[in-house]
Parts: structure tokens; C-alpha cells; sequence
């Protein structure tokens, strides 16, 4: 399980990126449902990771703080990723960079299989 730290890196990376992205298209997204969307997301995940951080600064117990109350946030994080990992594909497009695109896949089916494993046993 503590392996898994270090391939998540890259996820969060990715991550940023997607939320990098998102910020982007809710300023110079021609569609105004498009630009309202993003920033909804952006709000929501933002109101959440602010919720957490004052509850737990205002109430400091041990246990406060809790993964469950930002499960909520879990949609729009996800589009984020989604976001992020559409912007590596397209880096990763052209046909001399097929090898790198094979180990960002791997490193990839390697996370994932990673954190199945390390939760399901």
C-alpha cells in the first residue's frame, strides 16, 4: 500500500493539470453552458476542500476531520482527471512518442491495479 504513494504522484499531476484545464474553459469557452459547468465544478470542489479546512480548524479533535465529508467533491475531481488525462493523450498523440505513450499506460493499468490490490485484500 505505501508503493502506491509514489505512483499517485503522477495522478496528481494529472490532476492539476485537469483542474488547469477546467479553469481555462470556464474563461474561453465560447458555449456559456460549457463556461457555467466548469465553474460550478471548480466552486463545488472548492466550497468542499473549504468546508473541511475550517471544520477542522474550528473544531480541532483528532477526528474530526473526515474523508467521507468530501465525498461529494468525488464527481468533479473526477472530471478534472478526465480533463487532465485527455491533455496528456493529446501530448502524447503524435506516433513518435508511441513508446512513452506504452509506459504512461502501464505506469497507468499499474496504479490502478495497485490500488485494487492494496484495498481488496
Amino acid at each position: 500500500m505505501s508503493a502506491v504513494y509514489l505512483l499517485a504522484l503522477p495522478a496528481m499531476g494529472i490532476l492539476v493539470l485537469g483542474f488547469i484545464k477546467a479553469v481555462q474553459m470556464s474563461f474561453r469557452e465560447k458555449e456559456l453552458n460549457s463556461r457555467l459547468m466548469m465553474a460550478f465544478l471548480i466552486i463545488s470542489v472548492y466550497s468542499f476542500g473549504f468546508f473541511l479546512g475550517f471544520s477542522t480548524l474550528r473544531v480541532p479533535v483528532y477526528g474530526q476531520a473526515k474523508a467521507f465529508y468530501c465525498l461529494a467533491a468525488m464527481g468533479p475531481i473526477s472530471v478534472f482527471f478526465a480533463l487532465g488525462l485527455d491533455r496528456v493523450n493529446d501530448w502524447l498523440s503524435p506516433s513518435r512518442l508511441l513508446a512513452v505513450r506504452a509506459v504512461f499506460y502501464g505506469w497507468f493499468g499499474t496504479l490502478i491495479a495497485a490500488i485494487c490490490l492494496s484495498f481488496g485484500a
